[in-house]
């Protein structure tokens, strides 16, 4: 029995949520299934518990398994519509998938007329250490957090804005863009206004990269999971963003 590690993708407007027992097909569901029913292994764990309609390039789980890792990801690859298993990597019994150096998300932004000028000032104001009490649900926890860096960048030809951070709070993004997408005036000071709190829609939201020190992935290709692609690309022309970033990524 060796722990394996496994990076995978998933178009998160196809499932219920993430989180198990979240509806009738969540992401954690389905792999736990599918782990049951061709026993591949035990201790399902994941990294990054996104909310529902968000996607993810790069999210990881671990479980404890003696069967072959390329079988692994045949199986879950063909039995789970709307994710894709692309790497893998055997590591310690006691590596935790929680503990990440670094996480990266990015939200697309749904218009193009958006100023990027004053969005920038206003994203600007969030980087580095606050407490963002009023921008998550706090669910008990600590609110104070560090965000490395937030830039506007592009992703597959779309505007988007980069996050970057050890970690976030519930919902923490969504508060954040639904404070910098409003149109009307807002204060200097983001922590010290009584903003009406505005969460931004999921679907423009995608887990993009989870890093840890001194793993290094082995890629799983094979030809179905381009056709798949492919076909959720022609299918869902309103968001293929999530697609053509994924074909970049993995290529």
């Amino acid at each position: 029995m060796f722990r394996l590690l496994v990076g995978f993708s998933y178009d998160g407007s196809l499932f219920t949520g993430f989180q198990r027992g979240n509806g009738n097909r969540s992401v954690e569901d389905e792999i736990q299934n599918c782990m049951d029913q061709f026993s591949l292994g035990i201790n399902l764990r994941c990294a990054s518990r996104t909310d529902r309609n968000v996607s993810a390039l790069n999210n990881f789980l671990t479980l404890d398994t003696e069967n072959n890792p390329e079988k692994i990801m045949g199986i879950l690859n063909s039995k789970i519509r709307g994710a894709t298993f692309h790497s893998y990597a055997p590591v310690g019994d006691d590596f935790n998938v929680r503990h990440a150096t670094m996480k990266e998300y990015a939200y697309i932004i749904p218009s193009r007329s958006i100023n990027h000028e004053i969005l920038s000032q206003r994203l600007h104001k969030f980087e580095g250490t606050h407490d963002f009490k009023n921008f998550c649900r706090p669910e008990g926890k600590n609110t104070v957090r560090e965000i490395e860096k937030i830039w506007i960048s592009e992703m597959s030809g779309l505007p988007a804005v980069f996050f970057r951070a050890r970690g976030f709070l519930w919902n923490q993004i969504r508060f954040i863009m639904g404070y910098a997408l409003m149109s009307e005036t807002l204060s200097e000071d983001p922590f010290l206004e009584d903003w009406p709190r505005k969460l931004a829609p999921p679907y423009n939201l995608i887990l993009v990269k989870i890093e840890y020190e001194g793993i290094k992935m082995e890629r799983y290709m094979n030809r179905s999971i381009f056709q798949y692609m492919e076909r959720e690309n022609d299918k869902k022309r309103s968001s293929c963003a999530y697609y053509n970033a994924l074909s970049k990524y993995l290529i």
